[in-house]
């Protein structure tokens, strides 16, 4: 599993973005290049990117760690590289731009099959990308050595706030602290927490469930 994700993340880390995601991203207030340094890429060919890593991996293994879900990688996607607090990479997740697009086309073709998905993951049976124990970007705050982090709900707030200079930085995988995520970060030293979530009303109840909870 360490070694696909690896090679899938090489393979992206070469590919060039389209006009729309291109502009997406720009209107979210970032760029291509600070993209790319915090592991956030795209799959412009997944008939491709799937026949290079079956280069190396059976149908059956890339099937039962993920690499089957066109959906995930497709076009119309970014993919965020996750890494442990180690900085190994062991999965992904997708945020498809056209979501609002393929949702109306589902409904409207009478909801037939599975909904079309805003945001996809790695699944766990991978055997490494557990959500529970991982936050995006926290390797990168263990190698500074940071002492207090700022936690954002989702992956596009951490890189604007990387962008605009705010360092100690991580994001959840949705909107759960774990107790795993605790330990994680009082076994490297790390002791106060700036909860930094969504102002809508999602948010708002991510944030009560999170003090109260």
């Amino acid at each position: 599993s360490y070694r696909a994700v690896r090679a899938a993340e090489d393979w992206m880390s070469s590919q060039l973005w389209s006009d729309s995601l291109k502009e997406y991203i720009e209107a979210r207030g970032l760029d291509i290049e600070t993209c790319q340094k915090l592991g956030i890429y795209v799959v412009p060919n997944y008939v491709r990117f799937y026949s290079y890593l079956k280069e190396m991996f059976s149908n059956v293994f890339l099937r039962e760690v993920g690499f089957a879900k066109e959906g995930m990688f497709s076009p119309s996607s970014i993919v965020f590289v996750i890494r442990d607090h180690n900085g190994t990479p062991v999965g992904f997740v997708s945020r498809d731009i056209e979501h609002e697009e393929k949702k109306a086309q589902w409904e409207e073709g009478g909801r037939r099959g599975a909904p079309p998905r805003k945001y996809d993951a790695s699944p766990e049976r991978n055997r490494i990308f557990f959500k529970r124990n991982i936050l995006f970007g926290i390797n990168a705050c263990i190698r500074e050595g940071a002492k207090e982090i700022f936690v954002f709900e989702g992956q596009f707030d951490y890189a604007l706030a990387k962008k605009s200079g705010l360092q100690n930085s991580v994001a959840l995988s949705g909107s759960v602290l774990t107790t795993e995520h605790i330990g994680i970060l009082k076994k490297h030293g790390i002791n106060s927490l700036t909860l930094v979530f969504d102002g809508d009303s999602a948010g708002e109840k991510a944030l009560e469930d999170l003090l109260l909870g």
